[in-house]
């Protein structure tokens, strides 16, 4: 009785999913690049959930590394304190926009996740620590001991698509975390890449996002100009569609989608060109206007409700369309647009919606292109309320630099004049089709 016998594998205790592995046993002195430090660090995990940690003067053989060691020295301090660990994480990857701190800080803002969930699995609806989790797998700020929101999930509104919550919050972050290997042409994604191989990953790797980092770290470079010309026409056929605010606008949209939709053979057009363009430009992903284009193309698939990873909605949409910029002038152009698109859509929404049954994801969409578009901060307890209240419209005036408002139609004053700056700005350098749009956008945007 005395000698101790494993536990069959059906009911033994799965092991602590944040266990943070030792790094006492790799040998830091012989690595000298940042790929095989990111390495070192994700291990076989390429959302590196459980990041191998070294101390920070262990770091110093690796070349251009001074950014990964103090971000290395700043989290094992944020962990001491653990009380505003997910404000300090926000605050590190904020701070290293398009380094590789931004997919070990999601992977390991992930890992915290998952233990939560796992936590909060018997909790009912109204329990308060449901608050806690969107500041890990979002930019919602953490909220202060004074909400007077409901104590709901803010993160609720991606079970609708039929997943359970805990199995679509996971979806979410998991696609979250590897679209951050993509924040920048610059990062090492090889280790990533190498990682979705493994058996475990095998419906993962089957994404579009995984697609896209395996075809960047193949480095092909055929010709994408096929690609980024579909991307470009769905791009304009987008822009048609949100800037169609009159009857003859919206009659002349229709006729356009059912005479583009015919030359396809597909009812979207816009759903259409944009699944082609990934197609075409992975086989170019080695080139950085190629693999930019891609990550455009998926993200503004997600805007329009459709994705091959749902759920498709989510709040880091139009901050991926922001960080695309990264990938030069030409995508950086396009992504502009799709952001003006974005917020337009979703203030249309939100007029439509604000005092129906549509509120919730009217809400949820303004929320997500206000986040994309240097709009904020934005606290989690937001998306807690079901209804208008004033305290939403005085939070949204407040991330817009004007915290009066208790109505929507007070709201819309502020809301509409930063989509006109948004719309202008993407007009800049526009195609002239393009620029006129956007720029009739600009020019009815404040009531």
């Amino acid at each position: 009785m005395g000698c101790a016998r494993a536990l069959p594998a059906a009911v033994s205790l799965p092991d602590d999913p944040l266990a943070v592995p030792s790094a006492s046993g790799i040998d830091w002195e012989a690595i000298h690049t940042l790929e095989a430090a990111v390495q070192a660090i994700c291990g076989t995990d390429p959302l590196c959930r459980r990041p191998r940690l070294p101390r920070p003067d262990q770091l110093a053989h690796v070349a251009d590394g001074e950014v990964l060691t103090a971000t290395v020295a700043e989290l094992a301090s944020a962990e001491r304190r653990q009380a505003d660990l997910p404000a300090a994480l926000q605050r590190l990857e904020g701070g290293n926009p398009g380094t590789v701190v931004v997919p070990l800080l999601r992977g390991y803002r992930l890992g915290v996740a998952d233990r939560l969930v796992v936590d909060l699995r018997s909790a009912g609806p109204t329990e308060p620590r449901w608050l806690e989790l969107a500041p890990l797998l979002t930019s919602l700020t953490p909220v202060g001991e004074r909400t007077t929101a409901p104590t709901a999930n803010p993160l609720a509104f991606l079970e609708r698509e039929g997943q359970a919550f805990p199995v679509a919050a996971r979806a979410a972050g998991d696609r979250w975390a590897l679209t951050g290997w993509l924040a920048s042409p610059d990062l090492p994604v090889g280790p990533a890449a190498a990682a979705l191989q493994g058996a475990p990953y095998d419906a993962l790797r089957r994404t579009g996002t995984a697609r896209l980092l395996a075809a960047r770290a193949a480095g092909g470079e055929a010709d994408p100009d096929a690609g980024l010309e579909d991307l470009r026409h769905a791009t304009l056929l987008s822009l048609q569609r949100a800037a169609a605010d009159r009857h003859t606008e919206q009659g002349a949209w229709a006729d356009t989608r059912r005479a583009e939709g015919a030359a396809l053979g597909v009812e979207d057009p816009i759903a259409a060109l944009l699944d082609r363009a990934v197609e075409r430009l992975l086989p170019a992903a080695g080139l950085d206007r190629a693999a930019g284009g891609a990550l455009v193309a998926l993200t503004a698939r997600r805007l329009g409700k459709g994705c091959d990873w749902p759920p498709c909605q989510g709040l880091d949409r139009v901050e991926t369309l922001a960080a695309a910029e990264a990938w030069g002038p030409e995508i950086a152009g396009l992504a502009r647009t799709w952001r003006a698109i974005a917020l337009k859509d979703a203030v249309d929404a939100m007029e439509v919606g604000h005092d129906t049954a549509l509120f919730r994801m009217a809400l949820v969409d303004l929320v997500d292109a206000l986040l994309g578009t240097s709009a904020g901060p934005i606290a989690a307890d937001l998306l807690a309320w079901r209804t208008p209240a004033p305290e939403v419209w005085s939070q949204l005036g407040a991330a817009l630099g004007n915290p009066a408002p208790d109505t929507w139609d007070e709201l819309r004053i502020p809301l509409g004049a930063h989509l006109a700056a948004e719309a202008r700005l993407a007009a800049e350098g526009a195609p002239p089709e393009a620029a006129e749009r956007l720029e009739r956008i600009a020019r009815r945007a404040v009531p």
